[in-house]
C-alpha cells in the first residue's frame, strides 16, 4: 500500500490499485480476524492452555483495531504497517498453539 501511486505510475493494476487503500485495509482487517478465529477454533487448546496464547490474541485483535481506526483516520501506510504486526502476532497465536498441542 505505500507504493499504489508509483504502481499507478507504472500502470501495475493489482487487486488493491482497483479496491483503493480504504477497501484494501478494511478487507485486511476481516482476513486478519477470519485468520485469527480460524487458529483459536482450530488450534484445539484453550487461550490459558499456553502462557502468551491470551496475551497474542488480544495483541492481535488491538492491532487490527489499529489498522481499522488507521484507515478512518486517513493514514494507509500506518494501517499498512499495523497489518504486518497483527500478522505476527496471529503468526504468534498459532505457533503457541501448536505448542499447546504438542504438550
Amino acid at each position: 500500500l505505500p507504493d499504489l501511486d508509483e504502481d499507478a505510475v507504472l500502470g501495475r493494476r493489482g487487486l488493491p490499485n482497483r479496491l483503493g487503500p480504504r477497501a484494501s485495509l478494511f478487507g485486511a482487517c476481516s482476513l486478519l480476524l477470519a485468520a485469527l478465529g480460524l487458529v483459536l477454533v482450530a488450534g484445539g487448546s484453550s487461550p490459558s492452555a499456553t502462557p502468551g496464547m491470551a496475551e497474542a490474541g488480544i495483541a492481535a485483535v488491538g492491532l487490527v483495531g489499529g489498522v481499522f481506526l488507521s484507515v478512518r483516520r486517513g493514514r494507509p501506510k500506518a494501517g499498512f504497517y499495523l497489518t504486518i504486526a497483527a500478522a505476527a502476532a496471529i503468526a504468534a497465536v498459532l505457533i503457541l498453539s501448536l505448542r499447546a498441542t504438542a504438550l
